[in-house]
């Protein structure tokens, strides 16, 4: 879904590029407000930072304007005549034609990133994968500038600077993305189908996405979102086991399930677990679970309590 839309977002700028180009190639000469900002943003680097304009568009002249104060600043956009026409104008300067979220910067290599009015083309639900990129990205103590557009609209313009789109456009109010970049949440919704070589392929479950992240990520706890309350000691009942302690329960095989299972999911959390790392079973049809259990509240589901075997 989210592929199909920045699809969208790139058809619709390779036809209004140059027409953008023209209109805001030198928009910030009319905005005091925007270069008083991006004043100070560029006062927290020296020449020898490395700072991305994720989104540049056809102009490039938000990262432009901190270039010209000698910094060092690429821009990168997934619309190809964007690109193009950025490359033509500002010809010392580096970019890349991608989609954020098939960008593969090193890991903590970029000192700041500008987004000036590029996530408001990405599902507000979905938002989230770009900021786990950009969060990849950055080094520790780094800058982020993240710039909306002020509104309650979320969905499809039709016409954008009069030609005729189909594009996804969501705007936002002062306090979400504050809440988005301060949630310390990273949803994990399901696993894949992977290419192992040779014609052979394999499923990777979101659970063992779970694992993984927590080993490198180090979070406070793991939450797993099920359709039932948490581990039941007999189905039938349902009776609830609300702290897993010792003996792992037996689980009876559904064959369809090629992720493993709820047997897969307790192997799972039992391996975070041992990381030092607090394990939750909620029901995920129960939101209100899982916001008591990430606040540490008292709730309904299966505890893996974290200890480590050092």
């Amino acid at each position: 879904m989210i592929r199909e839309i920045h699809n969208n977002t790139r058809l619709a700028y390779n036809k209004i590029a140059d027409k953008y180009h023209e209109l805001f190639r030198n928009e910030l000469e009319e905005k005091p407000f925007d270069r008083e900002y991006l004043d100070k943003f560029a006062n927290c680097f020296n020449p020898n930072s490395k700072i991305v304009d994720a989104g540049c568009g056809p102009t490039a002249h938000i990262g432009r304007y901190l270039f010209d104060k000698g910094l060092n600043v690429s821009g990168i956009d997934i619309s190809e005549r964007c690109i193009e026409i950025a490359s033509e104008y500002n010809p010392r300067m580096d970019f890349l034609c991608t989609d954020v979220l098939d960008w593969k910067p090193k890991k903590n290599s970029i000192d700041g990133i500008i987004s000036y009015y590029s996530i408001i083309f990405t599902p507000k639900t979905d938002v989230y994968k770009l900021f786990q990129v950009f969060n990849s990205a950055l080094k520790p103590n780094s800058k982020f500038l993240v710039v909306v557009k002020k509104g309650e609209f979320e969905g499809y313009q039709e016409e954008v600077l009069g030609i005729k789109v189909n594009s996804y456009l969501a705007e936002y109010q002062e306090n979400e993305i504050e809440k988005i970049a301060k949630s310390g949440l990273i949803p994990i919704t399901y696993g894949d189908a992977l290419w192992f070589g040779q014609n052979k392929t394999y499923i990777l479950s979101g659970d063992k996405i779970m694992t993984h992240l927590s080993k490198i990520l180090k979070p406070r706890l793991s939450v797993f979102a099920l359709n039932e309350d948490g581990v039941y000691s007999d189905l039938k009942s349902k009776k609830l086991i609300y702290e897993l302690k010792s003996e792992l329960p037996k689980f009876s095989q559904n064959k369809m399930d090629v992720t493993g299972g709820m047997t897969r999911k307790v192997e799972e959390a039992t391996k975070i677990a041992k990381m030092g790392i607090d394990v939750f079973f909620v029901n995920g049809n129960k939101p209100e679970r899982i916001v008591k259990a990430v606040k540490n509240r008292k709730f309904e589901g299966t505890l893996f309590r974290g200890k480590r075997n050092d």
